[in-house]
């Protein structure tokens, strides 16, 4: 179920929100009763809407788009080349990914954009599996340089004890450095990302936003 305020979810995986785009549609439905979306109806959603207010952007402003996001892919591939050389996927393989059981609000805008800007295919998510959304037989859909930053970052204690000091120093840095880069996006469109996806987008729809990426930097 969609975390949001109280009086706003109900039961079976579906969230009361307004199913419109415009914004006094949405206004008038928030005067009335509104009806439910499911998990995947506010994703496609979602995605749509970026989509089209990506494809609004100045020149200008997707140029630095795809430069961020450009950067931002190279140093999660190193992250992940930290991790894979230290034995990360043997040991994923034996501890079966506990880590990856829940992540449905970790991929965020940002996340998002670095498809968008090289028009890179979107995987499909599965929100009724009972796991992460992002995963499909013990696999994340994502290749390394597109998962989520608190995917990405994350290495359990185990991992952390088979890496050198060297390369755990390594990774600290790249973290301090994706960070920025998140930073950077955020002030471009002076909206704030590290919510997620999914609940930027069910602020959008209450109101709280003139879009999802808000584009004070590119509009």
């Amino acid at each position: 179920m969609t975390i949001v305020r109280d009086g706003v979810t109900r039961h079976g995986n579906r969230t009361r929100l307004m199913g419109c785009f415009d914004q006094e549609c949405i206004m008038a439905a928030c005067r009335r009763k509104g009806f439910f979306l499911t998990d995947q109806e506010i994703w496609d959603q979602a995605v749509a809407l970026v989509r089209e207010e990506y494809a609004a952007l100045s020149v200008e402003a997707k140029s630095e788009v795809r430069l961020v996001c450009a950067l931002i892919r190279r140093k999660k591939e190193e992250l992940y080349s930290i991790a894979e050389s230290s034995g990360a996927p043997g040991l994923c393989a034996v501890c079966g990914g506990a880590c990856c059981s829940k992540g449905k609000y970790h991929f965020t805008v940002v996340d998002l954009l670095a498809y968008l800007s090289e028009d890179f295919t979107l995987f499909s998510p599965d929100f009724y599996g009972g796991q992460c959304p992002y995963l499909h037989e013990g696999r994340c859909l994502m290749s390394p340089q597109f998962r989520p930053l608190t995917c990405i970052i994350f290495h359990c204690e185990p991992l952390e004890r088979m890496m050198s000091c060297d390369d755990f120093g390594r990774m600290y840095s790249l973290e301090r450095e994706l960070r920025e880069y998140y930073r950077r996006l955020e002030g471009f469109f002076g909206n704030r990302f590290s919510q997620g996806l999914i609940l930027n987008y069910t602020g959008y729809l209450r109101g709280r936003s003139a879009g999802v990426l808000a584009g004070v930097g590119g509009a």
